[in-house]
């Protein structure tokens, strides 16, 4: 196979270590160190601080976001096979194309914090993180109250909507798949979230 899908369990390896550093932080009182990405999206257990992203606001994303609405929007050629939802946030789900050679994912998340100003927060140290791996983001107009992405192979959008951040995150089919191709998916995936959301 390609190597999103040989990536794809580590992607969820870290996911689980992010969600145990998140717990410890927010019991610790802190800041919690970066906004969602496909290897960084959690949601935090009940009593999470002020800073850090509260429990599941109560719907899921694979409900939300049927496989069938997301690959009429995906820009990759092999054909869609299953969505499924992570087990420990419900607020995202991992949709998978996959041909007789290739095979590629699109992530969706949305993670809501207590308050606007540590969602924008949390959009701010993402985008330093994506800076310091010497992927900058691009800023994207008029997608919620501020929006960017970034990557060629593996794209990340994420908007900051109020106090929640939204993530769409693809991966695989690349060079043959651009990342602005990626990206223009990945913020027509956004904009039906948010007309979606509850």
């Amino acid at each position: 196979m390609t190597r999103l899908r040989s990536r794809l369990p580590l992607c969820l390896v870290a996911l689980v270590a992010f969600v145990a550093v998140a717990v410890l932080v927010g019991c610790a009182g802190g800041t919690l160190p970066g906004a969602p990405t496909p290897t960084r999206a959690a949601q935090a257990t009940p009593g999470a601080t002020a800073a850090g992203p509260e429990p599941n606001a109560g719907f899921q994303m694979c409900d939300l976001m049927p496989g069938v609405d997301v690959q009429g929007r995906a820009p990759f050629s092999v054909p869609f096979k299953k969505a499924t939802p992570m087990s420990s946030i419900p607020q995202g789900c991992v949709y998978e194309f996959e041909g007789d050679r290739d095979s590629a994912s699109i992530l969706l998340v949305v993670t809501d914090f207590q308050t606007p100003e540590d969602a924008l927060t949390s959009h701010r140290n993402h985008e330093q993180d994506e800076t310091n791996l010497g992927t900058p983001p691009q800023q994207i107009a008029g997608l919620g109250d501020t929006a960017s992405a970034a990557g060629e192979d593996e794209v990340g959008v994420q908007t900051v909507v109020g106090r929640r951040v939204i993530d769409a995150n693809l991966g695989g089919q690349w060079p043959d798949v651009t990342a602005a191709a990626k990206i223009a998916s990945g913020t027509e995936l956004i904009r039906l979230i948010l007309s979606r959301l509850p």
